[in-house]
């Protein structure tokens, strides 16, 4: 997905706090972003759920 950026986050000792300011509770949790704002959430390893969520969201953005 080249028009989509990915960023990791290890909810470890050292980003505890920004996990749980994140809301993150499980792990894999995921987030989707769109200037900033998050639309859109899952949790769980399903990749065809994972890509479903991104291709929704994409859908939704406004067209510029």
């Amino acid at each position: 997905m080249p028009d989509v950026k990915f960023a990791k986050l290890n909810c470890n000792r050292a980003n505890k706090e920004l996990g749980k300011a994140l809301g993150i509770k499980v792990a894999p949790t995921f987030h989707v972003y769109r200037n900033k704002e998050k639309v859109a959430e899952m949790t769980g390893a399903k990749v065809e759920k994972l890509v479903a969520l991104i291709e929704e969201a994409k859908q939704a953005a406004p067209k510029a």
